[in-house]
């Protein structure tokens, strides 16, 4: 229990939790949960609450696995971060020397805190020896980012890998300063009409994105490098898919669709404006748009007169056409024309997309091929090409020895941060992990799968995480096992050891209502959230703050802009 009146408050739009001195109020489901997310001869999916202790379960599964007599360099524990790939390999190697220096009963009691049951002599003799057995490991533990595994990986079959032998891995700032750099001469030549294809790509998506907008959605379109350079795809593949998923036919585009909605219809048809001419202001507006869409001298502006006659500024259907001074059969004849239009009018917003789509990624696989060759006279690589080329080797039909050779010196594999986990990254821990428990590479030891995280921390989507990816990925784990008849546990975690109760309570307020908690997570069975505080009768407040509207600031001066001032002799 906290000690006295302990008040935590929120400074600068932040709760910051109370600090506690005595130790936390643990119930017994929590603690059996823990054990069971901790038991080594269990696979387990933990899903986590923030501030639950997920660093100290995988900590714990990591130490029940060498107490359980897992060699330390069959262990690989993948931590999102190096920061926390640091902080887990601190934390286990300051308990296992801590083992080192107690006496019978203080180890005996922290064993039994671990496992839940008593040790045995020669188990405090294990307990003692597995310091120094994990530091003499060659190798040691492998607590890493994925990252690091794909390079490590890559290192190992540079040949198979079609790497280069000894490559240097660019660090982030050098990655941005590559992109820049070709993005720079991609845009040049656009501009400039050397190459024609870029010069037309850029006329599309230049009304949409310009500056900083048009390189970040390069940016974005560059991390789906799948779309355009996976092996056996090209950019015209990948345009194909998207065509068939926006329902667009072989040869449909914008010029098709709009020929379509101009030709046949009641564009310039004097005789029908003519009877729309009832001097009602709404009967004026639809006739004048008729005339204007045929005397119109561009595409453009025909398309957009035409809409606004059938269409609200919202592009929605317009619910009635003139007043009761217009003729029935007018009425009619235009309702028909809408009903005609409202389909044409979504292909041709799907046939924009799919335009813009194309152009886009013109651009970014430009760049994608100048960045390469910058990179191969190098001879380096970034870290998206750490993942990007550790599932090319993986999934080559002639690389299951390099697989076997992998599963020879894992046996338990420990996910950290599972929610921030992107698909390719899913692909290669499914890829090294499908031996486990079949064909040559299995052995007559239990293996295990184990991971942590909370879909509602997901933070990476701009790095291709995608939260939904948790939940499949968890029936997928679970499905396995059971095929097998192999022991699984599905845990959850919802005891905070960081903020107070009556912060936590807020916390479920707000998302108990549907409308709340429907986007939290991809679980159909999700109704909102449950949060305990270990902090005993710790105090919290919650202040709850006005939403910060933008400023409105004056356009700036185009002619005063820095680009276009003149240089200083």
């Amino acid at each position: 229990m906290c000690g006295g009146a302990i008040d935590s408050r929120v400074r600068n739009a932040r709760t910051e939790s109370c600090t506690v001195t005595a130790r936390f109020v643990v119930d017994p489901q929590t603690q059996a949960s823990q054990r069971r997310a901790a038991d080594p001869h269990v696979s387990a999916w933990v899903s986590a609450n923030a501030g639950a202790g997920k660093t100290k379960v995988l900590t714990d599964r990591v130490l029940r696995l060498l107490l359980d007599g897992a060699p330390p360099g069959r262990i690989l524990c993948l931590t999102f971060t190096k920061a926390a790939a640091a902080n887990m390999s601190i934390r286990v190697f300051q308990r296992l020397g801590r083992w080192v220096t107690l006496d019978d009963d203080a180890l005996t009691s922290e064993l039994v805190e671990l496992t839940g049951d008593r040790p045995s002599r020669k188990g405090l003799s294990l307990a003692r020896r597995l310091f120094a057995r994990a530091v003499e490991t060659p190798g040691g533990l492998k607590i890493e980012t994925l990252h690091a595994l794909c390079e490590r990986l890559l290192h190992m079959f540079p040949f198979e890998a079609n790497v280069p032998a000894r490559f240097e891995v660019l660090d982030e700032n050098q990655t941005r300063e590559a992109f820049a750099v070709e993005t720079d001469s991609v845009l040049a030549d656009a501009v400039l009409g050397s190459r024609p294809d870029l010069h037309m790509a850029l006329d599309v998506v230049g009304p949409e994105a310009a500056g900083d907008a048009l390189r970040e959605a390069l940016r974005g379109a560059m991390r789906k490098r799948g779309f355009f350079a996976d092996a056996g795809r090209t950019l015209e593949t990948g345009l194909a898919d998207l065509a068939r998923a926006l329902g667009l036919a072989v040869g449909e585009s914008v010029a098709t669709v709009e020929d379509r909605i101009l030709a046949g219809g009641l564009a310039g048809d004097t005789d029908l404006a003519g009877r729309l001419r009832t001097g009602k202001v709404t009967d004026e507006r639809i006739a004048d748009g008729l005339i204007a869409t045929g005397e119109a001298a561009a595409r453009p502006e025909a398309l957009e007169a035409y809409r606004s006659v059938f269409f609200t500024d919202k592009d929605e259907p317009r619910k009635s056409f003139g007043t009761k001074a217009v003729p029935e059969d007018v009425r009619e004849t235009l309702a028909e024309e809408q009903a005609r239009l409202v389909p044409l009018f979504d292909r041709l917003r799907a046939a924009r997309t799919h335009a813009r789509t194309r152009a886009l990624f013109v651009l970014a696989a430009e760049i994608h091929r100048r960045v390469e060759a910058r990179k191969a006279r190098l001879g380096a690589l970034d870290f998206d090409d750490l993942i990007h080329k550790t599932v090319d080797l993986l999934r080559r039909v002639d690389a299951t020895w390099v697989l076997y050779k992998l599963d020879r010196g894992i046996d338990h594999v420990l996910v950290d941060e599972a929610q921030d986990t992107n698909p390719e990254q899913w692909e290669i821990l499914r890829r090294i992990t499908a031996e486990f428990a079949a064909g040559e590479g299995s052995r007559e030891i239990l293996r295990t799968r184990f991971a942590v995280g909370d879909p509602k921390q997901s933070i990476y989507s701009f790095q291709g995480a995608e939260p939904r990816q948790f939940e499949e990925t968890r029936r997928d784990w679970r499905k396995a096992a059971g095929a097998i008849d192999l022991p699984f546990a599905d845990v959850g975690l919802t005891l905070s050891f960081r903020s107070a109760a009556g912060v936590l309570r807020a916390v479920d307020a707000v998302f108990a209502l549907p409308e709340h908690y429907e986007g939290l997570s991809f679980d159909d069975k999700a109704t909102g959230t449950v949060h305990g505080s270990a902090r005993g009768d710790a105090l919290g407040s919650v202040e709850i703050w006005p939403i910060a509207e933008p400023a409105e600031e004056p356009d700036p001066d185009a002619w005063a802009a820095p680009v276009d001032a003149p240089e200083a002799n």
